[in-house]
């Protein structure tokens, strides 16, 4: 726990400026109103699903609210010399094209339907949709790291030894959250628990052992480093 304490305060000490931090919520507040507003996700990018194009007004998404966070920290600290370093270039744009091919990539879709000529569409459907990241993040991020990047890390620290105790304690905090939302209407809708898809049936196992599969296939999303592009 002091260690975590010593990181906030670390982080606090040499990075917080309540001037700058205002101006970047009011930026971001001002995106994610239009966003909402316009439904611009579930209304005119999701109009575009099955369609390369969707990949691009991802990229567009998140560049805007990338770059403009950038500009806004550039002028505040008077950085501007940032947009002339072109490792800055190099790692934020193939960063936000990673994103957004993930963001945008519905293939899984077709192979879905072609996976056992459909006969388990809904079980294929949501087990691929998870596992989709290992092509559009995990193989793109081992690509650049070995073929462009010349950092020395273990891939950006995923594989570097750490104390878990610290990981335990923030987990320990967030398990009475995790168990209370997890029975609300809202994050069932979002995130519905497995029900029966007849993959069992189709295979001729148990049903837990589709269910574990598809459980299974949900944690490997959650821990891939789809996120973790601080290390750009």
């Amino acid at each position: 726990m002091r260690k975590i304490t010593a990181c906030l305060r670390t982080h606090v000490h040499e990075d917080f400026d309540q001037s700058l931090y205002l101006k970047e919520a009011v930026f971001l507040s001002i995106l994610i109103s239009i966003n909402y507003a316009i439904e611009l996700e579930d209304r005119i990018i999701d109009a575009w699903i099955g369609n390369p194009i969707r990949i691009v007004w991802y990229f567009l998404l998140y560049a805007t609210a990338y770059y403009g966070a950038l500009l806004i920290w550039a002028l505040h600290t008077r950085q501007m010399l940032i947009f002339r370093n072109r490792h800055v270039w190099l790692y934020s744009l193939f960063g936000l094209a990673v994103l957004a091919w993930n963001g945008g990539f519905y293939g899984y879709q077709a192979w879905s339907k072609q996976l056992f000529d459909g006969q388990i569409y809904w079980f294929a459907y949501y087990g691929l949709s998870n596992l989709s990241s290992l092509l559009t993040v995990f193989l793109p991020l081992v690509l650049f790291y070995f073929i462009v990047d010349d950092q020395s890390t273990r891939f950006y620290g995923l594989f570097k030894a750490q104390p878990v105790s610290p990981y335990l304690i923030l987990l320990a905090a967030m398990l009475p959250l995790i168990v209370w939302a997890s029975f609300q209407p809202d994050f069932l809708r979002t995130y519905p628990s497995y029900r029966d898809s007849g993959a069992d049936e189709f295979f001729g196992v148990a049903p837990w052992v589709t269910a574990l599969a598809y459980e299974l296939f949900m944690g490997l999303i959650l821990s891939q480093p789809s996120y973790c592009f601080g290390a750009f």
